[in-house]
């Protein structure tokens, strides 16, 4: 113990030569200056009380000669003084920890009790508490590793049980790794944070086979994840291989491929060629071609055509038409118009879309009136509005406007309709959705009425009634049918007040597809 202490005296030097290097105070150099440090002043115990000699340390304002007096004051201090002492220098940092270090050697069980005293989370800017906690951890697991982990899992302080197991177990991790990973998996690995261990990376194979046997958690993902991108980096296809033999999820072989395309374009390529297979092929093959389209589209476009089939085919064109229109949209266009007629391309138009939304949405809105209507617009259209509205929603409720009523544009009114009434309010969309063309509202109304009735079906079905016309029929339909199934009694009373034979039609005619629907029209005594 006394050794223990005596090193960390010594080295207490290294660990505040940031602040002898910097602090306003100079460093003492003779032992004249020496002896007016504090230390000299109070020499024992005997002379002064411990709290006595901790104001007097506490007035020095060199953070070197403060920190070698507390150290020296702890050396010959006892558990109660030791507590006294950190009363005082509860609120300087570094004082605090060379205290709690002592105290955690001597008496580890005592200052988790004072910790739990320490109001959380300290003072303003500081951590004091989570600070202590780790100091007491970090010794507690060298000396009594078993006492620590069980003491870190129970003691009940805010936020204790996630930083005193975090700091058991990163440092019982560097002692011995499978008393650490054992831990783990007997707290359930409910660890959600991350600090790497030498041993992840000196055998990554047998790290991937002990972490993959541990329950799942946020740590083990985690320690997945960077065992296998830092293996990959080296060892790409032996990380992989190892990586594809666990029954982990799929999603990390993406970045493997990624890190080995970099890497080792031709041997990626070949092992994604050869050795994937499935969905898994699908995805990866993507990869590829995406990665392939930075330097040369051309072969890109070769390779796909000539190796991969089905879904496979259609995922690796979709990243290399992606690539491309980040870079240059006129040459994504190109590659486009040269891809055959046929449901592969139709299922492209959503790739090129979303990324030409992000620069030009006007220009992509424009490049889909001309499209045939068999391509998949529907989804190009959710993606060009999705992004058009972040950057300007007036922009887009305007061009919707305008636009001529060509096939398809009612889906992008459609969406553009539960764009404006999510990021406005439902009333603003219907403002808008009356200044619309029959032709687009037919669709905006569903919208958003379908929405608005969800949420709060009474106030939708109160707005209705002030509409007029079409509009009001339309509208009708979708408020009554979510008003009678969401919430029946409500709507019922609501609808027995109404007298006018359209609106009543225009409820009926909703409620087709309601269960019970005759049974809510008999309780609302109209015919059939």
């Amino acid at each position: 113990m006394k050794t223990r202490f005596t090193l960390l005296l010594a080295g207490v030097i290294a660990f505040c030569g940031g602040f002898w290097m910097h602090g306003d105070t100079p460093v003492p150099r003779d032992a004249n200056q020496l002896s007016e440090s504090p230390v000299s002043q109070v020499p024992n115990a005997g002379e002064r009380t411990i709290t006595q000699r901790a104001q007097v340390i506490r007035r020095e304002p060199s953070n070197f000669l403060r920190s070698l007096s507390v150290l020296e004051l702890c050396k010959g201090a006892g558990p109660g003084q030791l507590r006294t002492l950190l009363d005082h220098f509860i609120n300087d940092k570094i004082c605090r920890e060379l205290i709690a270090r002592r105290w955690a050697e001597l008496d580890p069980s005592g200052l988790l009790a004072y910790i739990q005293e320490v109001p959380y989370p300290g003072e303003p800017g500081v951590n004091a508490r989570t600070d202590l906690e780790s100091v007491l951890f970090q010794v507690w697991t060298r000396n009594d590793p078993d006492e620590a982990f069980e003491q870190a899992l129970k003691h009940p302080m805010p936020n204790g049980q996630y930083w005193g197991f975090m700091t058991v177990f990163d440092t019982i991790q560097d002692i011995d790794v499978d008393r650490a990973l054992k831990m783990i998996a007997e707290s359930g690995n409910t660890l959600n944070s991350f600090r790497p261990g030498k041993w992840m990376t000196d055998e990554p194979a047998a790290a991937i086979r002990k972490v993959a046997a541990l329950p799942d958690g946020t740590w083990k993902g985690m320690a997945l994840r960077y065992i296998c991108d830092s293996w990959a980096k080296l060892e790409p296809e032996k990380a992989i291989d190892a990586y594809s033999a666990l029954t982990l999820p799929r999603d990390r072989l993406g970045t493997l491929v990624e890190t080995w395309l970099n890497k080792d374009f031709d041997a990626a390529k070949d092992w994604v060629e050869n050795q994937a297979t499935g969905k898994q092929q699908a995805e990866l093959s993507r990869q590829v071609a995406t990665a392939w389209a930075k330097t040369d589209p051309d072969a890109a476009l070769d390779w796909v055509n000539s190796n991969l089939q089905g879904k496979a085919r259609r995922e690796a064109l979709g990243g290399l038409l992606k690539t491309l229109a980040n870079s240059n949209i006129e040459d994504a266009l190109t590659f486009f118009e040269k891809l055959p007629t046929g449901s592969t391309k139709d299922y492209l138009v959503a790739d090129v879309t979303s990324v030409w939304a992000g620069k030009e949405p006007e220009a992509a809105a424009k490049w889909l009136e001309t499209l045939p209507d068999r391509s998949n617009r529907r989804e190009a259209y959710e993606r060009l509005v999705n992004e058009w509205s972040r950057q300007d929603i007036d922009r887009l409720t305007a061009y919707v406007k305008q636009s001529p009523d060509v096939d398809g544009v009612e889906v992008l009114a459609y969406y553009t309709a539960n764009e404006l009434a999510s990021d406005r309010t439902p009333k603003e969309a219907v403002e808008w959705m009356q200044t619309l063309s029959d032709t687009k509202r037919s669709m905006a109304v569903p919208s958003v009425m379908n929405t608005w009735s969800r949420s709060d079906p009474q106030q939708a079905a109160d707005y209705v009634m002030k509409l007029d016309g079409e509009l009001r029929y339309q509208s009708l339909e979708h408020v009554g049918f979510n008003f009678m199934n969401f919430r029946p009694e409500d709507a019922i009373s609501w609808a027995k007040a109404i007298d006018d034979p359209s609106d009543r039609r225009a409820i009926q005619n909703g409620l087709r597809n309601l269960p019970k629907n005759e049974e809510i029209i008999a309780r609302l005594g109209w015919d059939k």
